[in-house]
């Protein structure tokens, strides 16, 4: 029998040699395309933009050496950076439903509120945080953990992310056994903001049936000698709700980033052929930015679903292939699998252009899929582009006009003396209580080229709405803002 006092013996020598493993191995300095090239170093310049990792230092308990994440190795050989060519990616969230109110909502946990965090400038107000330059559809956090080229984005992160729901990713193959051991990080996480001070993240690697293979791991950010910062970054907050409110502006916070060998898991030659599934499990109080592997190790292949915000009659450039999974040196194909309902959908290298249709309405939803297809295998993801509703007016002219309207059709008994030369700028008026006003009822195609006059209205049968002819096409006639 075992009694209780080696059970505690063993599991503090099992912590012991956890610690003494995630100390002797760390990340302390980082590098990034910010204004052109930024490192650690510049502590006085904290990130306020858009911008990617480019590479960390990295000991791996004997070594101490820079790794590039693969998004722009030119930047670093220009600065004069050592480094070994390696390539990261983040792992292939698709998106997590996490518990919430009525209003599908997501609540927050013990460790404060569940936010979505941007770098200050990029909406184009460092001074005050205006609404992000994109909306969020179902709440999805993918947008916020594949931000950037491979996910490598440095300017976006959550907060405070509940504990209650693991992250699981399915490897397509199994992992290459020949990388176990090797001193290189096959995977790397940040925390952006402020690392609770009790809890830690765990991950871990299971079978086809969930069984875990080898073991688990602690990663505790906010321990400065494990996981020291790395940089400061200026942002600001929003509610992940409705129209996704401001929560706060401006909060400079540390930059952490965890690196590790699959052996720390438990991994080797013997039972990595059984590994299935990836687990990352936060502890309520994590603020992630990316979660990303080695793409010489694992092997995901994954299209990810995307959303975009358009207006009628107006394109946008949707980067559909940043968020997917897929190994670099085997490159896939882009199609589109099903087309749009309205609006065009076209391939353009790792792109796909939307150009939503003139009659399209505001306060529409457009859906359609793609595929990617690297010759082995296929997969496909849905793309939600946005029109949104509302429409913008201009400051309105209050001096009296001097133009009056001088010819009515009026249906009532009595019309008053001054009508209709008592409503201003007008050509024609007309004023009934029970009769309608009926233009043609027909379509666009039915009207002979030769007889279009600029100026024309229509009413048209087929899409619905009403049209002008603006001396080169028929539009629909639509409150939208036009600046």
């Amino acid at each position: 029998m075992i009694s209780k006092k080696t059970n505690l013996f063993a599991l503090i020598l099992f912590c012991l040699a956890l610690s003494s493993f995630a100390f002797s191995q760390r990340v302390d300095y980082i590098y990034s395309n910010f204004n052109g090239y930024w490192n650690s170093g510049m502590t006085s310049v904290p990130i306020n933009n858009d911008c990617e990792l480019l590479g960390f230092r990295y000991n791996n308990g004997t070594t101490t050496r820079v790794y590039s994440t693969g998004v722009n190795n030119s930047i670093l050989t220009t600065n004069g950076v050592a480094f070994q060519n390696t390539r990261y990616r983040s792992l292939p969230i698709k998106d997590v439903k996490f518990p919430g109110n009525a209003a599908g909502e997501p609540t927050s946990g013990p460790g404060g509120p569940f936010l979505f965090a941007f770098a200050s400038a990029i909406d184009g107000n460092t001074n005050q945080a205006l609404k992000p330059p994109f909306t969020f559809p179902d709440y999805k956090i993918s947008l916020a953990l594949n931000r950037g080229l491979q996910g490598m984005g440095l300017g976006s992160a959550l907060t405070n992310v509940p504990s209650s729901i693991p992250l699981e990713f399915t490897l397509q193959f199994p992992m290459d056994a020949t990388k176990i051991n090797d001193g290189i990080p096959d995977m790397f996480f940040t925390q952006q903001a402020d690392a609770g001070t009790t809890g830690f993240d765990e991950a871990w690697f299971e079978d086809a049936n969930g069984v875990m293979v080898g073991n688990n791991i602690a990663i505790t950010f906010s321990s400065n000698t494990q996981n020291p910062s790395v940089g400061k970054w200026n942002m600001d907050f929003y509610e992940i709700k409705q129209n996704t409110p401001v929560w706060n502006t401006n909060g400079v916070r540390d930059i952490r980033l965890f690196a590790t060998d699959i052996t720390s898991f438990g991994i080797n030659t013997t039972n990595s052929a059984s590994v299935k599934t990836f687990k990352y499990r936060f502890n309520g109080q994590s603020d992630p930015g990316i979660l990303a592997y080695n793409e010489e190790t694992f092997d995901f292949f994954l299209a990810n679903d995307d959303s975009a915000t358009t207006n009628p009659n107006t394109s946008v450039t949707i980067p559909v292939l940043n968020n997917d999974l897929y190994n670099s040196s085997n490159p896939v194909t882009l199609t589109i699998y099903t087309p749009p309902a309205e609006g065009t959908a076209v391939v353009s290298g790792n792109n796909i252009i939307y150009t939503a249709a003139a009659g399209t309405q505001s306060n529409s939803v457009i859906t359609f899929s793609y595929q990617i297809c690297d010759g082995i295998q296929c997969d496909n993801a849905i793309v939600t582009v946005t029109i949104p509703g509302g429409y913008c007016t201009k400051p309105f002219n209050t001096a009296a006009s001097t133009n009056t309207t001088r010819v009515g059709i009026n249906t009532q008994a009595s019309a008053a003396p001054t009508w209709p030369t008592s409503i201003p700028n007008g050509f024609i008026a007309l004023e009934s209580q029970n009769k309608g006003l009926v233009i043609t009822r027909t379509t666009a195609a039915s009207i002979p080229t030769a007889n279009l006059v600029e100026g024309m209205l229509i009413y048209d049968t087929t899409d619905n709405c009403i049209k002008l002819y603006n001396g080169t096409t028929w539009r629909c006639i639509q409150r939208i803002c036009i600046d």
